[in-house]
């Protein structure tokens, strides 16, 4: 999980979208799609909590693919419902054949953070998780909010993980990296990359292995 900063609050399309009080479901598709764009811009393209790639279009079923997720689910928090600060594009929905996706915002559901969560748009978000050689996120045994997260978003889920593990084997793999070559890796590292925070974390374990 990866900061996202929010710098898309005085868009007009977002002031359109937060002056909106109907039903979530009667939102016009154009305004909708046009929030997604923005989103999906914001977050570099990739999912806000796994940070694998936003998949686009629609499956065999015509259900989009990615959505936007409510960080604090419209069922408890109406009024946030169209809050700017409450909004981020999710994977997680149906596959292209109209299977199920089992993590992220839909894993997620209508859990309130309240209880305990680490929400992307937390600028320290990142400091919470590392990652082991499998592919596994984990964190600290004491730190609950951060073990809330990856239960109710099932971010161990397999697929995750064997593609975070395969992330991590590349950089893994790399003989004889210096600190200075880790170094410079993290500088030139796209921010669109997928799995971003995954890689970041193996580059600066090899600085400190390096500097040893």
């Amino acid at each position: 999980m990866k900061y996202i900063k929010k710098t898309k609050l005085l868009d007009p399309i977002i002031q359109q979208f937060q002056q909106h009080t109907g039903v979530w479901d009667n939102l016009k598709n154009h305004l909708k799609n046009s929030v997604k764009d923005i989103l999906k811009e914001e977050q570099s393209y990739l999912c806000a909590y796994c940070e694998d790639e936003l998949p686009e279009g629609e499956n065999k079923n015509g259900i989009s693919l990615s959505h936007i997720e409510h960080i604090y689910p419209r069922s408890t928090y109406q009024d946030k419902s169209y809050h700017y600060n409450n909004i981020v594009m999710s994977c997680g929905g149906d596959r292209i054949d109209g299977t199920k996706l089992d993590h992220c915002g839909k894993h997620k559901k209508n859990y309130d953070p309240a209880y305990g969560f680490i929400s992307p748009l937390d600028p320290h978000c990142a400091k919470n998780f590392t990652y082991s050689l499998t592919g596994e996120i984990r964190s600290d045994p004491s730190n609950q909010k951060a073990w809330a997260s990856i239960n109710k978003l099932n971010l161990n889920d397999k697929k995750l993980k064997d593609k975070r593990k395969e992330v991590i084997k590349i950089y893994t793999d790399i003989d004889n990296i210096t600190e200075n070559d880790a170094l410079i890796l993290l500088e030139r590292l796209p921010k669109d990359t997928a799995f971003y925070s995954t890689i970041i974390y193996i580059l600066k374990k090899h600085m400190i292995k390096a500097h040893h």
